[in-house]
């Protein structure tokens, strides 16, 4: 028997399938002015779920919300392989893993499908979404790995989370305000273990020439002040968004996020671990299962098949551009950073266990110290040059004396003495300063090598 949904934007028809198979959901709007990125789809969803759905998603985004879920090819796609493209399912056995904004619970539930032997938690600041991810665990029959926790407030997180080996924002940091990066950040770094990580996926870059996430494709909008930014979206955007304000439109994720941003806020929280060694955001590199670092990443998750020659051919361009300048630029972000390293908790390192993942890795090129040309050096203090971070580019070795800093390169992990890297002009780009400079931190050293440089 077919169910009819009122809503004052609309209604909702679920038709049963009459086998006792999964309904077919269709969405009318009776609102011109709602963006609907999805009007119908089948679900196996009970009535009082997509109810509980509708009340809180509205109609324009009730078919979305359940796809998040139920389509292999949605959320499901991107967090298998935004986190199997860094670790491995053995890696995960076991962990706890916190998924931060975690809105109506679709992530959380893919999560402990991808993850069956992991306890999950997710943390949201909407109750109402918090009443939605219950009742889709209970759906699910999850509840024995899923807890679900309501946030007390925008700027922090529920007492006595504990420590994760793994957290997840998917589809999360482009809404967070700027004051909230700020303040929300330090505190999940300070619920990571060390040696765990944070995986941030499904965030739209902040440079990318077109803005696809907020205004479905303006041109240069990344680029542009936020006096000229806002009006501009307002009058050209298709997804109507003339009555919202630049606050408004900050919340819907309209300058999205960037890698160097990201490592600026955590490094600023980097602090010596008990046992003395550094506690340093490292920035990762996708390598497994056949990927070659982030623009396979990207072209991986990219589903939409009307888009696809669209999409192989922004690929090919995007490698080309990577082939010629050495910087990864895509659509959106899907990133994993590394809390230092596994160190007393007798697991391999980060870059221990990157280097078993691919053990075919190049010869490293050599230079003698009487052949090394000079060049700039930072004029900041030692402390915070010593974990800085030269994202995207290979450089000669050398080896680090006892006690002495060393660089992590994240295009291959490597270590690199900190005043010999910034001495080797041909190596290093010194036009790209900014690059390698956007990640310092005040540790005083990560790893200890003997030296003969």
């Amino acid at each position: 028997m077919e169910t009819i949904l009122e809503h004052q934007d609309g209604l909702v028809r679920v038709e049963p399938d009459p086998g006792g198979g999964r309904s077919q959901i269709s969405v009318t709007l009776t609102n011109p002015d709602l963006y609907c990125p999805n009007s119908s789809c089948e679900s196996g969803y009970p009535v009082a779920l997509i109810e509980k759905i509708l009340c809180c998603k509205g109609p324009a985004y009730l078919v979305d919300e359940i796809l998040r879920d139920e389509s292999p090819d949605y959320v499901e796609l991107e967090l298998r392989q935004g986190i199997l493209g860094y670790i491995s399912e053995e890696e995960a056995r076991g962990k706890r893993f916190l998924d931060f904004g975690c809105g109506c619970g679709s992530s959380t539930m893919v999560l402990s499908r991808i993850f069956p032997d992991s306890d999950i938690v997710g943390v949201e600041l909407e109750r109402d979404f918090v009443d939605v991810a219950r009742l889709r665990s209970e759906h699910h029959g999850n509840q024995d790995r899923v807890q679900l926790l309501l946030s007390p407030h925008a700027n922090s997180l529920p007492q006595d989370l504990g420590q994760f080996d793994f957290i997840i924002l998917s589809g999360v940091y482009e809404h967070l305000l700027p004051r909230e990066r700020k303040q929300v950040l330090p505190q999940l770094w300070g619920c990571l273990e060390q040696g765990g990580m944070i995986f941030i996926d499904q965030t739209p870059y902040r440079w990318f020439p077109v803005e696809t996430h907020t205004t479905s494709g303006l041109p240069l909008l990344n680029y542009l002040p936020a006096v000229l930014a806002g009006p501009y979206a307002r009058r050209f955007s298709k997804r109507k968004l003339a009555d919202c304000d630049w606050e408004t439109l900050l919340r819907k994720g309209i300058r999205g996020g960037s890698e160097s941003e990201i490592l600026r806020l955590l490094a600023g929280e980097a602090v010596p671990s008990e046992g003395g060694a550094a506690v340093t955001p490292i920035s990762l590199q996708p390598s497994r299962d056949g990927l070659k670092g982030h623009i396979d990443l990207w072209y991986r998750t990219s589903t939409r098949r009307s888009q696809q020659p669209l999409k192989k051919a922004l690929y090919r361009v995007l490698k080309a551009f990577r082939a010629v300048s050495g910087v990864s630029v895509v659509p959106g972000l899907s990133l994993a950073i590394a809390k230092g390293t596994r160190g007393s908790s007798g697991g391999a390192s980060v870059s221990d266990r990157h280097r078993n993942d691919d053990p075919a890795l190049p010869p490293r090129p050599t230079r003698s110290s009487s052949s090394r040309r000079p060049g700039p050096r930072s004029s900041a203090p030692p402390s915070a040059r010593a974990a800085r971070l030269a994202y995207g580019h290979q450089v000669s070795h050398h080896p680090v004396q006892p006690n002495q800093p060393i660089t992590l390169v994240s295009d291959r992990l490597e270590p690199y003495c900190n005043k010999c890297l910034w001495g080797m002009s041909p190596y290093v780009d010194t036009s790209k300063e900014k690059v390698f400079r956007s990640a310092q931190s005040r540790t005083e050293q990560l790893f200890h090598f003997d030296c003969d440089c």
